[in-house]
């Protein structure tokens, strides 16, 4: 977070770099999730929008509550209030609600927005699965709000992401609930207990799918969301860039001929050549265009890789080409890939082999792609404590991807790290729900029994993980190419 905040001294809403400001916020939220990823937001919306406050809520029995409170430069507490003579009112019921100036006018009665000497405001409504508002995530201002467009997109963007771990926050007290209740009844109940047993199962796995699925679901909207707003500047930029190179192409031709014609312009003329060093334009030009044109062309291929991650299944199997989902896959976590503090580089090696389009459901795969990914990297992370320099350069971090066709009809997946690697016990039970080996926070054992359940029953395939302590992991996972 201090290094994100470092990267963006100079930056604001009034520059009108919404690239820049998306991806300030979202790299400062990113790695966060309940409540630290509500401190990120609105601690990272303030500095971004350059505005004293900005506030998360949660609409619970008629009242807001505070998820997260950022006042002048620190989290603060705040009371749960009456939506009703606030602004925020008119968020939860127009979706979102701005203000520019003078915003203690239209509503008179609010003693907050006095006591926080309020002058602009905007805020949009949260929003759960069925459209209905659960909370508003709003900044106010002590000053005037210009570029409502630019505010627009940036806080309406990550009021998604926002309204996706209020989701996660409520499936998780309602999980606790379920496995509290559940665990009061098999006490009563213990004649029954295989009945119960396989309830409590049942329940824990199709509330941890939903939970799972809400998640996969906030960040493909997140991530196709971010690629329609890089999208559009880039075309526009792209669509001048050739038109440019042509007049610029007519320019030296003109140039030129004026040379040809007028050897001997005059002593003035001959000194402001020099001081531009045409010769130097004539030559270097041309190469700017080029390069811009090729950095267009990356991040184009940039968005369309996010586009391609966050694709919504459909109710039937689809062609699908796997390496664009796992390229999609890694671009998604590439920034956990780079040396930081906590760990050093993390070098993907990918080896694809000739491989056909496959029928399956496209989002599910790169879900598994993700989890087995990420699960490639925390155990890399893992492996950097009190690992000097010397082994790290004699063993550096990798993970290597690879890609076959079996026969006509099976292609094989290969997912492998040099990370800590597992016991024999934890290969055993590496699949099973609710199994995990990691610090509370870290995870809740979701993500492989899930990986295995889209592999198997969704898909007919394999997955399998073979692994020796102290060397590495390696999932392999056989897939078949027809439906």
């Amino acid at each position: 977070m201090l290094e994100a905040e470092e990267n963006f001294n100079n930056i604001s809403v009034a520059d009108h770099n919404i690239e820049n400001i998306l991806k300030y916020v979202f790299e400062a939220t990113a790695a966060s999730t309940g409540e630290e990823f509500f401190t990120a937001l609105v601690r990272s919306l303030s500095l971004a929008l350059d505005v004293p406050y900005a506030v998360a809520t949660e609409l619970s029995d008629g009242k807001l509550h505070s998820l997260a409170f950022w006042q002048n430069g620190k989290l603060e507490s705040m009371n749960c209030y009456d939506p009703e003579p606030t602004p925020c009112k008119a968020a939860l019921q127009e979706g979102s609600y701005f203000c520019a100036r003078n915003i203690q006018q239209f509503f008179p009665k609010s003693k907050a927005l006095a006591s926080l000497d309020a002058e602009s405001y905007y805020g949009v409504a949260l929003k759960d699965a069925d459209g209905k508002s659960i909370g508003v995530l709003y900044v106010v201002g002590c000053k005037p709000m210009f570029h409502p467009t630019i505010l627009e997109g940036i806080i309406q963007l990550f009021a998604i992401r926002a309204s996706a771990e209020l989701q996660q926050k409520r499936s998780r007290q309602s999980i606790q609930y379920l496995s509290e209740e559940n665990a009061r009844l098999y006490s009563l109940e213990k004649d029954k207990s295989r009945q119960l047993a396989e309830t409590i199962e049942h329940l824990q796995r199709t509330q941890l799918q939903l939970v799972q699925h809400e998640k996969m679901s906030a960040l493909g909207n997140l991530v196709a969301g971010i690629a329609h707003e890089i999208n559009n500047p880039v075309c526009f930029v792209s669509g001048n860039l050739e038109p440019c190179q042509n007049y610029l192409n007519d320019l030296f031709t003109l140039i030129n001929l004026y040379q040809q014609k007028f050897p001997n312009p005059g002593a003035e003329i001959q000194e402001k050549i020099a001081a531009i060093d045409l010769e130097y334009l004539w030559k270097d030009l041309p190469k700017l265009l080029n390069s811009m044109m090729l950095g267009v062309d990356r991040i184009l291929s940039i968005s369309n890789s996010l586009r391609n991650f966050s694709r919504s299944d459909n109710e039937y199997k689809v062609p699908f080409n796997v390496h664009e989902g796992l390229d999609s896959t890694i671009l998604i976590l590439r920034h956990r890939l780079k040396a930081n503090k906590a760990q050093s580089n993390i070098e993907v090696i990918t080896d694809y082999g000739n491989i056909p389009l496959i029928e399956c459901f496209p989002g599910q795969l790169n879900q598994v792609f993700m989890n087995l990914l990420a699960n490639a990297i925390e155990s890399l992370e893992d492996l950097h404590q009190g690992r000097g320099l010397q082994k790290i350069t004699a063993n550096p971090y990798r993970i290597t991807i690879s890609t076959t066709l079996l026969d006509d009809q099976h292609i094989r997946i290969r997912i492998a790290d040099n990370g800590v690697g597992m016991t024999e016990e934890i290969k055993k039970r590496i699949f099973d729900y609710l199994f995990t080996t990691k610090p509370v926070g870290r995870g809740i054992g979701l993500g492989l029994a899930i990986a295995r359940q889209i592999i198997l029953e969704k898909h007919g395939g394999t997955i399998e993980v073979n692994s020796v302590l102290g060397q590495g992991t390696e999932f392999d996972i056989i897939l078949p190419v027809k439906a």
